[in-house]
């Protein structure tokens, strides 16, 4: 049997055979499948479609119900009361209704993209911003209160609120504002009207501290008076001071006055009674002075003032105060009998007294005074006195007097009375004003004394004082030239030596004398004798001893002592002090006229003053001080230890020295003459 050269060539096309063929039987089974399927389709379309119609239908339905709450929203939204805004992260606006248009003022469409923080009022914009900053990092809501400030300067304030919202990656602000500012004007009213009523109730209240204490302070009770028209009384008001001084309660009278009425004395009740039913029938001003019997206490005397009015109801109110004015009373009856006293001691004594009335005018004179002027009561009451007076004296008394009794002063004053002799008599007038307990003039009481013959003595010890004064001078006179005489004894003893240590004590003893000299010089070219002009006599001094030690004038001495003045022994030893202490200087503080370490040119000076309670004396130098080792305390220098003597125990001062620059003593010293 011979074999297939390419078996698998065979296999592979049988295969295919049966592989066409069962492809051909699937076409043709997938035929008759394919109909059957096509109308199953053709029916799920059917359906399909048919839902989606009705699915179109609800969705046009659905976006026609949409459209229509949106429309209503958006209106709701543009028209809403409220401001709404939507702002991006930095604040600029991406939308606005018509409302916040409307609160700032621009339209709608010119606010998109700007910012909103520039319609803000400066002093508000911090408290946005970072309102702004809580809302777009957080979540809560967010509140504030900001002002906007219009280009017309008028001013908005609103009440803002804030949420954060999500637009894509960022976050936006949804914001709500709300006019506040009605609702600001009424609380700003409403403050003002609170601090209103807080200042009133503390004006009410200070008003009735101020009247309590006014109550307080009054002299006496403050109370109101009503007067019914059935004739009933009552005091409606009295003042707490009543229970203390009349032992009235107010509340006892608020109803009734009879408590008031009850205290009143029984000889001045129908005065009392009488007075207050004039008062009423005219309404003219109520006063009257009467006596209140107070239970348990004294009596005492009351005056009362009130002003009336007629009430609607046909009552009479008075308004008013009673006042105790027992003490004046007391003091007007010691001022009679005082008066009677007085008149009597004016009958008996021989100078004239004399009573004026508060006007000046004369009311009574004594019969002295009378008899010597020779005037009548009645002259002197019409100010006949004046017709006595010495023509020089007439005017300027007449015109004193009635100054003094404008003014309520004392009377003090002497002028001249031309007696009945003819002559005319030195009279020395006092008087003084007599008050009552208000300080009013009751009337003025004096005498007129005459003083004749004082002034007679006053002439005499004139005389005998000018006579001494002129004594005083001469013997101030007598002492300066013989003080003279001595130093011009010295100055001829001294010219017929030569230079020597006892030629220069003669020279110093020379101005020692010279300087006491100098004071009773002064003394008696004087007005005063009493005290020397202490500038003029260290002038004239220091003036002495540059001619007699610096002639050539190389050293500078200033004086200086203003307003000083001394009695002469204060005089004579501050001095000599100054003659000592300036002659030292002089000859020794500058060798060859040159100053000390420091200085300029050569200085001496000399002061005095006077604080009130003690002298200072001080002459100080620039110069070379005074020598290593001296000791100014011990020395038995004869100039130093005069100082030492004259300064510490004749004038009880105390002496110290300071040489820092030069040398400065200071002596500082009590007196009674400046």
């Amino acid at each position: 049997m011979k074999q297939d050269p390419n078996p698998a060539t065979e296999t592979d096309a049988l295969r295919q055979q049966a592989e066409a063929r069962l492809r051909e039987q699937r076409v043709a089974a997938s035929r008759r499948q394919s109909h059957a399927d096509n109308y199953r389709l053709l029916h799920e379309l059917e359906v399909h479609q048919i839902e989606l119609e009705l699915q179109n239908q609800a969705l046009l339905e659905l976006r026609e119900q949409l459209e229509q709450s949106l429309e209503q929203y958006t209106d709701l939204y543009d028209f809403a009361p409220v401001g709404y805004f939507t702002l991006a992260g930095d604040g600029t606006i991406q939308e606005v209704n018509l409302a916040g248009a409307a609160l700032l003022g621009l339209e709608r469409a010119r606010l998109i993209n700007r910012r909103l923080g520039v319609f803000i009022a400066a002093e508000t914009r911090p408290t946005f911003n970072a309102f702004l900053e809580r809302v777009l990092v957080g979540t809560a809501r967010e509140h504030c209160d900001i002002t906007l400030a219009h280009d017309d300067g008028a001013l908005c304030h609103l009440h803002l609120e804030g949420v954060a919202v999500l637009s894509g990656a960022d976050r936006w602000c949804h914001l709500a504002a709300v006019d506040i500012t009605e609702r600001k004007r009424a609380e700003a009213a409403l403050r003002d009207r609170e601090q209103s009523s807080r200042r009133l109730a503390d004006e009410l209240r200070a008003e009735r501290d101020r009247f309590a204490k006014i109550v307080a302070t009054v002299p006496g009770g403050i109370f109101s008076f009503r007067l019914r028209p059935d004739g009933s009384d009552c005091c409606p008001y009295a003042s707490p001071t009543f229970k203390d001084l009349y032992g009235l309660p107010p509340e006892d009278l608020a109803e009734s006055a009879a408590p008031l009425w009850a205290i009143i004395h029984p000889d001045d009740l129908d005065q009392v009674r009488a007075s207050v039913v004039a008062s009423s029938r005219t309404l003219t001003p109520w006063r009257d002075e009467f006596r209140l019997r107070r239970p348990a206490r004294r009596e005492i005397w009351v005056e009362g003032h009130s002003m009336p009015v007629r009430e609607p109801d046909g009552s009479i109110l008075w308004h008013g105060f009673l006042q105790d004015i027992t003490e004046r009373k007391r003091a007007e009856e010691a001022l009679q009998e005082s008066a009677a006293i007085y008149r009597a001691i004016g009958e008996s004594i021989d100078y004239g007294v004399w009573i004026c009335a508060p006007d000046g005018r004369n009311i009574y004179a004594s019969d002295s005074f009378l008899k010597l002027v020779g005037l009548t009561q009645e002259q002197c009451s019409n100010f006949g006195w004046g017709d006595v007076l010495h023509p020089d004296d007439a005017e300027r008394t007449i015109a004193a007097w009635k100054e003094c009794a404008r003014t309520g002063g004392v009377w003090d004053i002497e002028h001249r009375f031309r007696g009945m002799d003819g002559q005319y008599h030195a009279i020395l007038a006092r008087g003084v004003p007599v008050k009552n307990a208000r300080g009013e003039i009751v009337c003025w009481a004096g005498i007129n004394l005459d003083i004749s013959r004082l002034k007679q003595t006053e002439d005499a010890l004139r005389c005998s004082l000018e006579e001494k004064e002129t004594l005083l001078r001469e013997v101030h006179h007598r002492v300066k030239n013989n003080l003279a005489a001595i130093i011009g004894l010295l100055e001829l003893q001294r010219e017929g030596m030569t230079e020597g240590p006892l030629a220069c004590q003669l020279a110093e003893l020379g101005n020692r004398i010279r300087s006491m000299a100098l004071v009773h010089e002064m003394l008696y070219q004087s007005n005063n004798l009493n005290r020397i002009d202490f500038h003029d006599y260290l002038q004239t001094l220091v003036a002495h001893l540059r001619h007699a030690f610096d002639p050539e004038g190389a050293i500078r001495i200033e004086v200086a002592a203003p307003g000083v003045f001394m009695d002469l022994d204060t005089a004579i030893p501050c001095g000599l002090i100054v003659n000592e202490l300036v002659i030292n200087a002089l000859k020794y503080a500058f060798p060859g006229h040159r100053p000390g370490l420091g200085g300029s040119a050569c200085e001496i000076s000399v002061t005095a003053a006077w604080d009130g309670a003690a002298y200072t004396l001080t002459v100080a130098d620039n110069g070379v001080g005074l020598p290593a080792g001296l000791d100014w305390a011990t020395t038995r220098t004869l100039g130093l230890r005069l100082v030492r003597m004259l300064g510490q125990h004749q004038l009880g001062g105390q002496l110290e020295l300071h040489g820092a620059h030069g040398t400065c003593f200071s002596l500082q010293f009590g007196s009674k003459i400046r």
